[in-house]
Order: C-alpha cells, then structure tokens, then sequence
C-alpha cells in the first residue's frame, strides 16, 4: 500500500483521466474533425497547444506550478482547465487567444477534472488529505460547492448525458457516484479491488472499467456491471494500469501504465486485452480523438507524445513537446469565425443582363489566407476574389442577373487554417425589365403609427412585369426581424403602374406558412419628384391584417412611407 506522502507525489502519475465529455459524445455532434490537443509540461509549468491536423506545436501557455492530469476542454472547445498541482489552483485558458484569462484556487495535489456536457460545471477531485470534490461554476470561474465523498478522491469521469459523476476513492478502495443535478452521493461501489484510480464507462452505459492495483497480483481493470455494480471480471494489466480512455464507439478502451512502453488495448465486447501498442517512454494518459480517429498519449520519459492509428493498433508518430509532459486534454478546436463587414451593393434595381459589384471587408483574430464564396441567390455561386493581409481584407466580385426577381446575396468567408467561417447577407437585389416593371428594394423605417408599430428597419425587395405574353411574373419579399415577419411571394396576381405609381398584389407565405394575401405600392421619386415611398400590407386568408405600414388607407391611396435605403423603380 502507497504511504499517503508518496501518494501526494505520484498523483499526478497516476490519477489520469480521458477528457470524457469528449471523446464519448457521438460523432454527429462535431461538424468539424479540427481537433486541438493540450499537453501539460509538468516540469515547464506551461500547456502546449498541439494542431492535429499537422501535428506542430502552435501555441505554448505558461500556467501555474507543476501542471499534471487530464485537461478538460469545454464541449465548443472555447475553453481549457488545467490543474495546478503544487500550486492548488485551476488555470482557465482561452482557446481563441491561448491565454490563461483565470485562475482559480482549489486543493493542493487535485487531481482529474471532469467537465458536464453543458461545460457549466467542472469537477475537482482533492486528493490531498481530503475527502471532498469541488464544483466549479465556469461563468463565475469560482468554486461554488463542495461534495464530501471518499478518502483521496482522485480520478473523476461524467457519464456522455451528464447524469452520473463517478469519482475514484485511492485510499478507501471505492467509486463514488454522484447526481450531478443534487451534488449528492447516491451510491458507492467496493468490492472490486484496491487503489481505484483511472476510470472509462461505455456509451451504451453498461460497463464501468476501473484500474486498480493489489500488492499481491500487481496492477488491473476492473470491469464493473454499471448497473448492479457487480464485478463482472479483472484483467491483469503486466504493463501497468493508471489511466483509461475509452473509444467513442465503446470497443476498446485503452490503459497506460507507466511501467513499460506501451498501451494495452481493450475489447469491451469480450473483455478481453485484443492489442500492446509499444509507445514512448512512461505513458501516462491516454486520449482519443472525438472522432475515434486518432489515439493520444503523453510519455513522460521522452518529451514527445505518441500518435496512434486505433485501426492498426499502431504507434504511426510522436509530437515533441515541452519537459515532463504529464497530462492531455483534447476537444473541437475553437471556431475562429472571420468578422464580415456590411456587403455594398448598388441599392438601385438592377436592369436584368447588367453587371453588379458586391464587396465587404473581413477582419479575423487569425492569420493565415481565406477563401471566399458568393451565393447570388440565383442558383449561382461563384468563388470570391480576396485580398488580404495579417487575417484581414476584402472580396470584390460582379454578377449579372440573367432574369429579373428578388435576389438575396450570400457571401461566406473561410480561414483555411481555423477552418471557421463567417457569413454575411444582403437583402435584397431587385432586378427588374426595361419594359413596364415596378421594382425596388432595400429598407425602410417602420412607421409609428404602422400596425405592429414595433420599431425596426422593414427589409423588402420587388421585382414584377408583365412579360411578352402579358403574364405577370416576378418576385416580392419583406423581412421585419424586429416582429418576426418574413413574407415571400409564390403568386402574382395584378399590377397597375402609372405617372410613376404602382399598386401590386399577390399571395405568399409568412414565416414559411401559406396562406397569406399582400399589397405593395410604391412611388417612384425620380418621376414624379420628390422621395421614393413604399407601402406594405399583408392579410390572412380571414381578411385579417397581419402588417399594414399604412393602417386604414385604400389600396390605391398612394404610399407616404420614405424608403431609407434603395429605391422604387416604375416603368
């Protein structure tokens, strides 16, 4: 049995834990396979911030005193916390800046974090002379609770729906399970052998792997029926058994031990050691990618961190990293969206077969190059043309219309090596024929006296025409954010335009639901002098007015609403 001075001074050895609100969550919840690895150089006192995709160190992060453990990385991957061992605190990294932006006091020689889904609630075990887990809140970045459980509590494990809190009590040779929701202790399971220490559940919730280690058989796992809490076997372990990662799909979980060069490898199906993988030196934590895609393991002896391929069961590379690394985390990297500035366009409607200009700015906290997209709204889409320098600068580029309607433009700006992306739209290009056409298009201040008189900016777009065959064709949208108002048109029913006026109608759906009638009726300032105005209406299929920017006016009572931005044009 391990004196407790001793085993102050190999907990942060010994106490490893997968980062498992991560690498247990389905695949789906991770749209990107852009991963960020933390490494804690224990003898550095600082993380380093390893790139998956190129296996390079892009960041290193001085944080306090003797950094060990697992990492736990919030499920959007925006944060990192880090236990502090000798100085008893828990460093908050911003993974957007790679800054520690809070440090917060715990126990001394805490040891495994455990992290809830919802990335509210991290949980420190106090291995140190006491019998307690902490609780953190990560919008206060401050210990808001205490759970009294074992003796020596070390490694800790959140079930992949948060339900479950299992701590490993070193000292009394027990599991604690916790609800989460009471910050209570609900049941303790013994039985199954000496100096619990790492942890790893199934998915599927069935089986608890504990490992373990008896001075008479050495080191083990324990496999726990999570259910009954019964001892379904124990697996000797030769090489060791300290901390356990399980695969996301549940098939294996793998155990380091620090003893000699490798990770063993389970199959949870048959409970049975299916792989030896030879790593470096003193492998400690074990680690998968959330996508199952790669295995991580920090080797203290050599300064490197093994990369393994879980299909070959194979070492394939090793990362070199700072003195002593002792401790991984591993989550989604940060999204680092690119800022898109207002896209210019020209307000005025577009003559159908003429060339437009869009543009905006970008500025984004990466550097690195960018590529850029434009979707015309016209079933087009074409690449952006980007000038940049230092993370930022423009995407310029023309389009014709080749058929008039309301057009909203799309543009989407990339970091080729964030991989986040940022969107920006414009509402709405009208285009318009030369022959007789009511368009317009842009905003217009919502009128005091309109019905709903919420204030806010009214987004519209129209473009109608009667064609060679007098039918009448074309397009009309209206987008009022501020009372959640999006109407698009399906059916044109008349047109009257005359001395620069125009009355138009139709049918549409509001907010994706059919059903509704509108008027729209404009004034076209450069004919008969004086501003462009614009009118909308909209009804239900009862006659109900739904919107009306000229309450109690006739169809035909000409419009009194500005337009503020863009213009009305009548043919």
């Amino acid at each position: 049995m391990l004196k407790i001075k001793q085993l102050s001074l190999l907990l942060p050895w010994f106490f490893g834990l997968l980062v498992f609100s991560f690498f247990l969550f389905p695949h789906s919840a991770f749209a990107q396979t852009d991963y960020r690895l933390y490494v804690a150089s224990q003898t550095d006192n600082t993380v380093s911030v390893v790139d998956t995709a190129s296996n390079t160190v892009i960041a290193t992060i001085p944080v306090g005193q003797s950094p060990a453990s697992n990492i736990a990385v919030s499920p959007d991957g925006s944060r990192a916390y880090v236990i502090n061992g000798v100085s008893g605190t828990v460093s908050v990294i911003d993974a957007s800046t790679n800054t520690v932006i809070a440090t917060i006091p715990v126990g001394l020689q805490s040891s495994n974090l455990a992290i809830d889904p919802s990335g509210l609630h991290v949980y420190v075990p106090n291995a140190d002379d006491a019998t307690t887990v902490q609780v953190i809140n990560t919008q206060t970045n401050s210990v808001e609770s205490t759970i009294t459980v074992g003796s020596h509590p070390g490694c800790s494990l959140m079930t992949p729906d948060g339900s479950k809190l299992y701590i490993a009590n070193f000292s009394d040779n027990s599991v604690s399970v916790i609800n989460p929701s009471s910050n209570t202790v609900t049941d303790t399971i013994t039985g199954f052998g000496t100096e619990p220490c790492g942890l790893a559940f199934t998915p599927n919730g069935n089986k608890l792997y504990v490992s373990i280690f008896d001075p008479q058989s050495g080191a083990a796992v324990a496999v726990i029926n999570a259910v009954s809490h019964a001892v379904i076997t124990t697996l000797p372990m030769s090489d060791g058994a300290a901390s356990l990662a399980s695969s996301p799909d549940g098939s294996k979980v793998y155990v380091a031990g620090n003893t000699n060069s490798s990770v063993t490898v389970i199959d949870t199906q048959s409970d049975s050691i299916s792989a030896t993988i030879p790593v470096g030196p003193g492998p400690v934590h074990p680690v998968v990618a959330p996508d199952g895609s790669k295995v991580y393991v920090d080797n203290v002896g050599s300064n490197t961190v093994s990369v393994i391929d879980p299909t070959s069961n194979t070492e394939i590379s090793r990362i070199t990293v700072g003195n002593n690394p002792n401790g991984l985390g591993i989550g989604v990297a940060p999204n680092h969206a690119p800022a898109i500035g207002a896209i210019s366009v020209s307000t005025s409607p577009v003559q159908v077969n003429s060339s437009i200009t869009a543009s905006a700015n970008f500025t984004d906290v990466e550097t690195g190059t960018h590529t850029a997209s434009w979707n015309w709204g016209d079933g087009n889409t074409t690449t952006g043309t980007v000038t940049e320098s230092n993370g930022s600068g423009s995407v310029s580029n023309s389009h014709t219309y080749t058929a008039t309607g309301v057009y909203t433009i799309t543009l989407i700006v990339t970091n080729t090596t964030s991989r986040g992306s940022g969107i920006a739209r414009y509402q709405y290009v009208a285009v318009y024929d030369s022959n007789t056409t009511f368009a317009g298009g842009r905003s217009f201040d919502n009128p005091t006296n309109a019905s709903p008189n919420t204030t806010g900016k009214v987004s519209f777009g129209i473009s109608s025409k009667y064609n060679n065959s007098n039918v009448l064709t074309g397009s009309v949208k209206m987008n009022f954010k501020a009372a959640n108002l999006d109407f698009a048109s399906t059916f044109l029913s008349s047109l009257a335009t005359t001395n620069g006026k125009a009355y138009l109608k139709g049918s549409g759906t509001l907010n994706g639901n059919s059903g509704y009638i509108f008027l729209a009726s404009g004034i076209d300032g450069s004919v008969v002098g004086g501003n462009d105005l614009i009118r909308f209406q909209i009804k239900d299929a009862s006659n109900n007015v739904i919107y009306d920017s000229q309450p109690g006016a006739g169809d035909t009572t000409d419009p009194t609403t500005a337009v503020a931005t863009g213009n009305i044009r009548v043919h």
